[in-house]
Formats: structure tokens, C-alpha cells, sequence
């Protein structure tokens, strides 16, 4: 069919690779295409106003030992947190650590977002998330207060506030769907397979039979995976 409904991959794979299943689940996890959202568990939105005392009792000993060593501008965040609680089991097996997540979130937003993550050891692995402030923003020197000023001033805060949480959650959504972790666009899926596969015998000329290992994909970019070093772009 000129367009397959779905459209895939028979990947054959080359030197260790195509006998040792550690490398061909390396080239798998290469291939497969990996979002956020592939690895997220939950997300979840706070209002968690002092970054240095989370109100989140699983977070208090990852924030307490973040701070060990405080730096300035970590502290010039919004009161509002994202919290985003990843799957160990779906990162181990797609090979990604937690760093190389936090560093593609910086890459990609650049100082706009403050990203503390646990470490790859951890039991429970999380990114706490908050929206960077401009000095601008930061405490302002204090005024004689004006009751009436004061009674504004309140509501605009507040507005401030709930317009953090707002961009917070359009950042939640950007993440998800748009963070590349790593793998190839439309690869939406890799599966490993060992086959047997009749060859001739080097040294004798008979032909034998050997297993080796073959990547099946869901979805196609055939110019990106045959570029591949360890894929055997002549079968």
C-alpha cells in the first residue's frame, strides 16, 4: 500500500549489537523516540511559597539537601511549584537520567524556569519546577503603607500569583508534549525480537544457524535509523 496503516521498520543490526542483547537494547532505546510524557507519572500543581521549606513531605529531605550549597538566584522564584513525578522503570529502560532531563529543560527555556531533580538513585524520581523572577520582581524596598494603596496592591498580587500558576500549567503542558528526551522523531516504538539466521561457516563453508537480535519499529524515518552506526543499512 502507497500510505500502510502502520507503517514500520525491520531494523537488523551489526557487529555486537546483533549478538549481545545489552547493545541492541542500547541502539532500542537510541531509536525509540521518548517525550516527557512518555516517562511522567503525575503532574501536579502547588502553591509552595518558600523554596528552601517545601510543604510537600516527600520533597523535604531532596530540597534541604539542595540548598546545602544555596546559590542567590535560586531564590528569586515563584511561590507556585510544578511538580512532575517520573517513572523509574520507564527511564531505566529507556536509558535516561535524570540530569540529561534537567539539562533539556534548561536548553530548551533557557534561566525562565528553576528545575531541581532527584538524583537517579533516588525511590521516588521528581523535577520541582517554578518560574524564574527578574530582579524586577524581587522584594521591593518598603514603602509608608497607604490603607487604601495597601487594599489594591492585595488584588494585584493576587493576580500576579494566579497568572504564575496559569503560565505554570502552559508550561506543564509544553513539556509534556513537546520535550524531547532523546530517539527519533516518529519512532514511536522499538521492539526487540532473536531470531535465527542461517549463515556459512567461515571456516568450514557449511551453513549454520545463529540468533541474533532485530529491531522491529512502530512508525518509519528510514534516513535516521540506516544512519544508525549500528544498523546494518545493507539488508
Amino acid at each position: 500500500a502507497k500510505f500502510p496503516k502502520t507503517p514500520s521498520l525491520t531494523v537488523f543490526l551489526k557487529g555486537l549489537a546483533a549478538h549481545e542483547a545489552e547493545r541492541a537494547k542500547q541502539v532500542q532505546a537510541q531509536l525509540q523516540h521518548t517525550t516527557l510524557r512518555h516517562v511522567t507519572q503525575c503532574t501536579e500543581i502547588y502553591y509552595d511559597p518558600d523554596p528552601q521549606n517545601t510543604i510537600i513531605e516527600e520533597d523535604q529531605e531532596m530540597v534541604s539537601s539542595y540548598f546545602d550549597v544555596p546559590e542567590e538566584e535560586d531564590k528569586n522564584v515563584s511561590p507556585w511549584l510544578l511538580r512532575i513525578v517520573l517513572s523509574k522503570e520507564m527511564l531505566t529502560d529507556r536509558k535516561i537520567g535524570m540530569n540529561h532531563i534537567k539539562n533539556t529543560i534548561h536548553d530548551q527555556f533557557g534561566g525562565d524556569l528553576n528545575v531541581m531533580a532527584s538524583e537517579d538513585n533516588d525511590d521516588n524520581l521528581v523535577l520541582r519546577i517554578r518560574i524564574s523572577l527578574g530582579q524586577d520582581e524581587m522584594a521591593k524596598p518598603e514603602a509608608p503603607v497607604d490603607e487604601e494603596a495597601h487594599d489594591m496592591d492585595v488584588g494585584m498580587d493576587d493576580g500576579d500569583e494566579e497568572s504564575d500558576e496559569l503560565f505554570l500549567r502552559k508550561v506543564e503542558a509544553t513539556l509534556l508534549s513537546e520535550l524531547s528526551l532523546g530517539g527519533i522523531t516518529a519512532i514511536r516504538k522499538v521492539f526487540m525480537r532473536e531470531p535465527n539466521r542461517t549463515v556459512i561457516d567461515p571456516v568450514t563453508g557449511a551453513y549454520k544457524t545463529e540468533k541474533e537480535w532485530v529491531l522491529d519499529t512502530d512508525g518509519v524515518n528510514l534516513l535516521a535509523v540506516m544512519s544508525h552506526q549500528d544498523v546494518d543499512h545493507t539488508r
